[in-house]
């Protein structure tokens, strides 16, 4: 259990979001999503298990302050 407001912050950020959650964060669809990691314009997602993936926050993060620094 987190102690103060930093680590707590900490552990946000090293959560994994799943692809719906992404898409809500970034207000990209699912293909949109996928055409940008063939591209290497967004973050790979990390595997689960065989059939599931996730974002580590902290990636999704850190894409959004890009686009922000580039308009």
């Amino acid at each position: 259990m987190p102690t103060n407001i930093s680590e707590l912050i900490q552990n946000v950020k090293k959560r994994l979001l799943s692809l719906p959650e992404v898409e809500i964060v970034t207000g990209l669809s699912k293909p949109t999503i996928y055409r940008h990691i063939q591209k290497s314009t967004f973050p790979a997602p990390l595997k689960i298990s065989t059939r599931r993936v996730g974002w580590l926050a902290e990636d999704i993060d850190g894409w959004l302050a890009s686009l922000q620094r580039t308009n």
